[in-house]
């Protein structure tokens, strides 16, 4: 089965990178948006590190340790002023876990997080509701929806509508991983429709050189993919469980 590949390749990987993240490297910061400043998103900083911001530069970057920092410019001095805190990988998911509910309480966010069904897989794409979506590089779209009752139609097309893509989903499948490779850029708007309802689908492509899962799902947080940092938080805690 292909996705069956496709979804154990990340999931070994994944746990090739849990099992890298165990030495002095948990004290970094990696950069994962970045606005100016002369930073590179993945860049790696260190919480005494000097950070120079101009007025309208902006830089923000999560630590292993699970801590979200935020830098709005002017502004000259480190990183960081506070203590790093806890690096074991329990108390990192603990302070993601705490920043996903407090993005969770704004009510732009709630539907995303909190009412929309559990994806079995952090990165598949509901199709069910207009949103932000991460994907991974080098990969396209699968696509998911909650209710597979039914055979539907999907179509799949980008914000200028100068192509459109349609396909045939079959009764009883949840998923959907067309062979026709979408180009996709760092940041792609598109429509999506499943029968006659329409959404808007913005897709992240996840900067390849970040590759902490810590880091990830922090990434995955700053950039409003709640529904699939959810997923991908069950299966960092059920890792950290079985550990």
């Amino acid at each position: 089965m292909k996705l069956a590949r496709f979804f154990s390749s990340g999931l070994f990987a994944l746990a090739g990178v849990w099992a890298m993240g165990s030495g002095s490297a948990w004290a970094a910061y990696t950069l994962i948006d970045v606005k100016g400043g002369g930073f590179k998103t993945g860049q790696q900083l260190e919480a005494s590190d000097t950070v120079n911001l101009k007025e309208g530069e902006r830089i923000t970057v999560v630590g292993v340790n699970g801590k979200t920092i935020t830098l709005r410019g002017p502004y000259s001095g480190p990183l960081s002023k506070e203590p790093e805190g806890a690096t074991d990988r329990a108390s990192a998911l603990a302070a993601l876990i705490a920043n996903r509910d407090a993005r969770t309480s704004t009510v732009g966010v709630i539907r995303a997080g909190n009412d929309s069904a559990r994806l079995p897989s952090p990165w598949l794409v509901d199709v069910s509701f207009s949103s932000t979506k991460c994907i991974q590089p080098g990969n396209k779209p699968v696509w998911w929806r909650p209710d597979a009752a039914g055979t539907d139609t999907l179509s799949v097309s980008p914000a200028d509508r100068s192509w459109k893509a349609d396909y045939v989903w079959p009764a009883g499948q949840a998923v959907l991983n067309p062979d026709q490779v979408l180009q996709l850029q760092a940041q792609n708007l598109m429509y999506v429709r499943t029968g006659q309802k329409e959404v808007g689908i913005q897709l992240l492509v996840l900067p390849a050189m970040i590759k902490d899962p810590i880091v990830q799902l922090g990434w995955m947080l700053e950039k409003g993919c709640v529904q699939q940092a959810n997923a991908f938080l069950d299966e960092l805690r059920d890792r950290e469980q079985r550990q």
